[in-house]
């Protein structure tokens, strides 16, 4: 492959940037402010990391929906204990089965 001069940087820049505004197109407007964590990532790192970040964050959120709904359902403020703690039964019974 060619080496790429500041002009085919440059389109190829334009054609990721493309890439990455159709993905948001179906993305809420609220929700592309976080996404938008994600372009500053991607400029600075490799796609793969960008990947992986992305997928945390991800992770993150959907957490953060389990600690609310717990919240609304519990009304209890340790909400993460909770999850934690069942989590940690489970293994305990587990343990005991063997």
């Amino acid at each position: 492959m060619a080496e790429k001069t500041p002009r085919r940087m440059k389109r190829f820049n334009r054609e990721k940037n493309k890439k990455i505004v159709e993905k948001l197109k179906g993305i809420p407007e609220k929700k592309q402010k976080d996404f938008s964590k994600k372009l500053k990532i991607q400029k600075e790192t490799p796609d793969s990391i960008a990947e992986t970040i992305f997928e945390q964050l991800k992770q993150k959120e959907e957490r953060q929906k389990l600690i609310e709904k717990e919240n609304k359902k519990s009304k209890s403020k340790n909400a993460e204990s909770i999850i934690q703690k069942s989590s940690f039964d489970k293994r305990q019974s587990f343990g005991k089965k063997q």
